[in-house]
């Protein structure tokens, strides 16, 4: 008995083929990506699953199967197509009784779960669906070449910082500016989390406190609110320092500038200090998405090797944007 295993995930874009399958080589295997539900064109498709079958059991399926989703998640930030793929978590399914019914006569229907699904390969196996509707289009073969480049390089557990690529991911698939720019800029966010002054530069800010302690020029409530500010700070590194430190070890120095400004709009335009459009927050979407991306991608890049090729040719900067 062989075992299979599928993925099913969501996307706001289509993707512009006619056909209903295309299917590609994944190292020794053979995958398949299908329009869900089945007989749907994968432009018209609201769903697509990505299945491998033939694997000899439940483990090898799954170890693939999760390589397979950190494939995708990470190529589609690298086209910018922007997939949902879920928490494993069945969106449809029929009572026991019914299924039990139904496998008696030879017909295995499994739950339609949204993420990856590992099961035994019978004859008769099919998915519950129940359809709803959506549309806009990417090219399926630049995908799936993203996909069989960085599949060889997946680890078999899941990168430090993924949740990174989970939220850019939300990002692309958002139809909201707003909600895409919040969401692109939390990725970064994530992965700057944790960083702490070094000991030299705690040692300087207890210094500037106690000299500030002794500032006979200040009133007293000035000298305690300044030394309780920079012994405050002591505890904990601000989000943007933590950024900056973050993209200038990862070598992409040239993004601080750009980056510092696109988060200083961000935070004008959600903390009400300024009004914008939706027009307006639109046009500092793609340069945000852009930006984050190449950052994301270039971290993850340190524990699944090829996430970042050819940043320059896949997300491009604008002169304007980098300066």
């Amino acid at each position: 008995m062989t075992h299979g295993a599928r993925l099913r995930f969501r996307s706001a874009k289509g993707l512009s083929s006619d056909a209903t399958s295309i299917t590609f080589a994944l190292e020794e295997m053979t995958a398949e990506l299908v329009a869900a539900p089945d007989g749907k064109s994968l432009r018209e498709a609201p769903w697509f699953v990505l299945r491998v079958r033939g694997f000899a059991d439940d483990d090898q399926a799954r170890l693939f199967g999760g390589r397979l989703r950190l494939a995708l998640q990470i190529a589609s930030i690298r086209r910018s197509w922007g997939v949902d793929v879920g928490e494993d978590k069945a969106t449809a399914a029929l009572f026991k009784g019914i299924t039990d019914q139904l496998a008696a006569e030879g017909h295995f229907v499994r739950p339609n779960v949204h993420g990856l699904d590992v099961y035994e390969d019978l004859p008769g196996t099919s998915w519950f669906w129940i359809e709803a509707k959506g549309s806009v289009f990417a090219q399926p073969g630049p995908i799936i070449e993203e996909i069989q480049m960085l599949f060889g390089s997946m680890p078999e557990e899941e990168p430090r910082g993924f949740d990174a690529v989970r939220l850019l991911n939300e990002a692309l698939v958002s139809r909201e500016a707003a909600a895409q720019l919040v969401l692109a800029i939390a990725a970064v966010e994530h992965l700057a989390r944790g960083e702490h002054w070094t000991a030299g530069q705690l040692v300087a800010l207890e210094r500037l406190a106690k000299l500030t302690d002794a500032d006979c020029t200040l009133r007293s409530e000035e000298r305690i609110e300044l030394s309780e500010m920079l012994r405050k700070s002591a505890h904990r590194m601000s989000i943007r320092q933590s950024q900056r430190r973050l993209i200038l070890d990862l070598g992409l120095e040239k993004l601080w500038k750009p980056w510092d400004e696109l988060y200083a709009r961000r935070s004008a335009i959600l903390h009400g200090l300024t009004y914008s459009s939706n027009a307006d927050r639109s046009q500092i979407v793609q340069p945000a998405l852009s930006i984050a991306g190449r950052i994301v991608l270039t971290a993850i890049a340190r524990q699944a090797p090829g996430a970042a090729e050819s940043l320059d040719m896949i997300l491009p900067l604008s002169d304007d944007v980098i300066g």
